[in-house]
């Protein structure tokens, strides 16, 4: 899990995610996939990355936004939680 609190992580450089559609297009489904892998592995940190960067190449992504809210939910971060879940 990412040392900063859920509503301000930042993971990803704004300016190169920004950039990321001129020259690549990401899999979203696949980042969904790879974010879940490093759930089950343990690694809530590359999990909670995965999942960021999906919902920042498509905000509306539902099943990334309940995945980010599951990781948030098992660290103790309710209320960001929710939000995710309402989102989703």
């Amino acid at each position: 899990m990412s040392t900063n609190q859920p509503g301000s992580v930042t993971l990803l450089n704004p300016e190169a995610v920004e950039r990321l559609p001129e020259f690549v297009s990401l899999d979203v489904e696949a980042c969904n996939r790879l974010g879940s892998q490093h759930y089950l592995a343990g690694d809530f940190a590359k999990a909670e990355e995965g999942f960021i960067a999906v919902i920042r190449a498509d905000p509306n992504n539902a099943l990334a936004w309940c995945n980010l809210g599951f990781i948030w939910q098992c660290n103790g971060f309710l209320d960001d939680a929710l939000k995710c879940y309402m989102r989703s």
